[in-house]
């Protein structure tokens, strides 16, 4: 199922500099070298990167309450009854004896949850 594929996003950039002094001794015609360094040079060199990558559901994005959520259950209950001599008279009295009866229930698909296909 294609359709629930996650969203893969990322970007990356790089950056780096380069420095280099020379430092160099110039002989004039007939000059003699007295020894040492002729020529010297130095090099810095920085280099900086940056990296940042997530991956998420293309409906739901960064909405994290919407993960997970497949929407509302209602239930209908009513009362339970029971017919008992409650007041000792010798008569059935019709009493209601606390325990909820389950009618029905119905389910609500929520709206973020629907396949983008579906109308």
């Amino acid at each position: 199922n294609y359709d629930n594929n996650p969203l893969n996003q990322s970007y990356s950039w790089r950056t780096y500099g380069k420095f280099t002094q020379r430092f160099q001794s110039i002989m004039e015609e007939g000059e003699e070298s007295t020894g040492g360094v002729k020529n010297a040079f130095y090099t810095i060199m920085v280099d900086y990167s940056k990296n940042r990558g997530w991956v998420e559901d293309s409906q739901h994005g960064d909405n994290y309450f919407n993960y997970g959520h497949i929407g509302k259950f209602d239930i209908y209950k009513s009362k339970s009854y029971e017919f008992t001599d409650f007041d000792g008279n010798g008569v059935l009295d019709q009493v209601q004896n606390g325990v909820a009866v389950r009618m029905a229930v119905l389910y609500l698909l929520a709206e973020k949850r629907k396949l983008k296909n579906s109308k």
